[in-house]
């Protein structure tokens, strides 16, 4: 018989799946009388649960695109802080190009190597830095830098954003978790109303096995089965004795 499925069966065959078998059991369901409880369900119990796993397929979907969304804004703010630290240096060895105090003012913008700034926390300690040392030096640095006052507001922003990025990050990795568990039990129901059709189809099988006949063809036609043994192989040559 064709392979049924199980947990590792994508999604859109298990669904796909499943419809077929509850219209099949509806198509059946004489046959089925007399064999089965009243209270197995039948094509209605399938129909629902396809629907059910459908639908939670869809919400896990949105919350997966979500987190790519989150993701990709994080690695962007993150990158960005690299450049800006570089620019606000570059900005106060211009200004103080030819001060004795040039080092020691550099002190006030000194942050991790861009290539440490990896996570929402060293990036917003960063801005941090940034913005200070901005702040502390601004009369003197509006000197040399034309784009000072967006340079400033650029570090202002993203460190607020790194905030509030860092809030979402709970509440998105939460929802994700509840969407798959969701996920993960309409998947089960699927596949606990096939385990019962075929079981119950089994049990008719003194009268109509051809109910068996006919689940293995859904079977093979809507599940994915797993790719035949190569029969034989190199055989050994005789040896002589």
């Amino acid at each position: 018989m064709a392979s049924g499925p199980d947990l590792k069966t994508p999604v859109s065959d298990l669904v796909l799946a499943t419809r077929e078998v509850a219209q099949w059991v509806g198509r059946n369901k004489a046959k089925f009388e007399g064999v089965v409880a009243a209270d197995f369900g039948g094509a209605d119990a399938g129909r629902a649960a396809a629907a059910l796993l459908d639908g939670q397929e869809a919400e896990f979907q949105t919350e997966r695109r979500e987190d790519v969304a989150w993701t990709n804004e994080k690695n962007a703010l993150v990158s960005r802080v690299g450049p800006l630290a570089d620019v606000a240096r570059s900005g106060v060895r211009l200004a103080y190009f030819e001060d004795e105090n040039l080092d020691d003012v550099l002190k006030d913008f000194s942050t991790a190597h861009a290539s440490d700034i990896r996570t929402l926390p060293r990036a917003r300690r960063a801005l941090q830095i940034l913005e200070a040392g901005l702040t502390r030096h601004a009369d003197e640095l509006r000197g040399s830098m034309g784009h000072f006052d967006r340079v400033l507001e650029e570090c202002k922003q993203l460190r607020e954003r790194s905030i509030e990025l860092s809030d979402a990050y709970g509440e998105e990795t939460s929802e994700t978790r509840e969407a798959a568990r969701e996920r993960r039990t309409a998947r089960v129901q699927c596949l606990e109303f096939i385990e019962r059709v075929e079981l119950a189809a089994r049990m008719a099988q003194l009268d109509h096995p051809e109910l068996l006949v006919e689940l293995d063809a859904i079977y093979a036609e809507f599940l994915p089965q797993p790719e035949p043994s190569p029969a034989g192989g190199d055989q050994p040559e005789p040896t002589e004795a």
